[in-house]
């Protein structure tokens, strides 16, 4: 990963904020034309009942008339996504304040768990809009029922998650990839971040990347990226605005449900027919790669910062390589040169950003 070229503004955040930030101006830039305007805006909070996370997603009844102006439709106006919201529906246990439920939305319908947000999430998408949503560990299975719906009718979707270790015999809240191992079969593409500065650049990526395949993606790492805070380089607004390919926004603008372009969808097939359609998708996943190394090309010529799928670092010559991914992939990468350089081993540091198709 090189430096990035162009001074940017540093803030202190963490890896939560950071993936809200670009993940919100970016829904709200892509359910819009390339300039904002006053429009209203609303938005659909999952919260289990009795319990005290939550989930937000957006919600969009209609597609925007051009005659009327532009509509941006999503939770959070970019001027106050940091302050406002922060990490709190990311990667928090505990509620959004009242004030920012106030701030965030003119409507705000509770569902009664992550499986009715997962499941609005779907229905906003099939509508036209860009949705995202933010969960983890529990949360995150009982969305599995709509990620093989959602890849299946191959939506772009971005689900950012802040992986933590399922509950079994007890509850814990510390990080690892259990809860995303789980979700392997869905059909979504996984990119992973290992830092708080990765986690603004993957974020921009994965949106990027699902409106040019079609594929939904997680965006992912685990509590303690989310949690962390560094100083980071914070892209500007018309970064981010030079980031969207416009084209793309109108085609996936162009799917929504709409009556005056109507379509069948959530058919029932025989096997026959349901396994060549299955297979019809194939190419669409093939592709994934390919266009994430587009998207990593993007942020390269916006960002100034590189990135591969899968990058090495270590010893030229390695007898012993590890194969990592995420926060953990740092530490290694600490211990490869130390080894290297202190030890006289040959170690080396394979570092995996694309997790899925793999």
């Amino acid at each position: 990963m090189t430096s990035p070229t162009a001074k940017r503004k540093q803030e202190p955040v963490d890896g939560a904020g950071a993936t809200a930030h670009v993940a919100y101006f970016l829904r709200c830039s892509l359910t819009s034309p390339p300039h904002f305007a006053a429009a209203p805006i609303r938005g659909l909070t999952g919260a289990p009942a009795g319990q005290r996370q939550r989930v937000h997603l957006p919600h969009h009844a209609e597609l925007p008339d051009e005659r009327a102006g532009p509509r941006v439709v999503g939770l959070w106006p970019p001027e106050r996504l940091r302050a406002a919201y922060g990490l709190r529906s990311f990667s928090s246990p505990s509620p959004c304040r009242p004030r920012a439920d106030e701030e965030s939305a003119q409507l705000v319908v509770q569902m009664q768990s992550e499986a009715g947000a997962a499941g609005a999430l779907h229905g906003a998408i099939s509508l036209g809009a860009f949705a995202t949503t933010f969960t983890s560990s529990q949360g995150l299975l009982l969305m599995i029922p709509n990620m093989y719906k959602i890849a299946g009718e191959l939506f772009p979707c971005v689900m950012h998650v802040a992986a933590r270790t399922i509950a079994t015999e007890a509850l814990s809240i510390f990080g690892d990839h259990s809860d995303v191992y789980a979700t392997r079969s869905t059909g979504w593409s996984f990119l992973c971040s290992a830092t708080v500065q990765e986690c603004i650049h993957m974020a921009a990526a994965a949106h990027w990347a699902t409106l040019k395949s079609s594929v939904p993606f997680v965006h992912f790492d685990g509590f303690r990226t989310s949690h962390e805070i560094q100083k980071i380089d914070f892209p500007s607004d018309d970064d981010l605005r030079a980031f969207v390919d416009w084209e793309l926004v109108k085609e996936h603008r162009a799917r929504g449900l709409c009556p005056e372009r109507p379509v069948q969808r959530g058919t029932a097939q025989n096997p026959d027919v349901f396994f060549q359609a299955s297979e019809a998708n194939s190419p669409y996943f093939a592709h994934v790669p390919r266009v994430v190394e587009e998207a990593l090309a993007k942020v390269r010529e916006v960002f100034g910062v590189s990135y591969s799928l899968f990058e090495y670092h270590g010893h030229a010559a390695a007898e012993d390589v590890f194969v990592c991914m995420g926060s953990g992939a740092e530490v290694v990468r600490a211990a490869v040169d130390h080894l290297n350089e202190r030890r006289g081993a040959r170690v080396g540091l394979v570092k995996v950003r694309l997790f899925r198709p793999f």
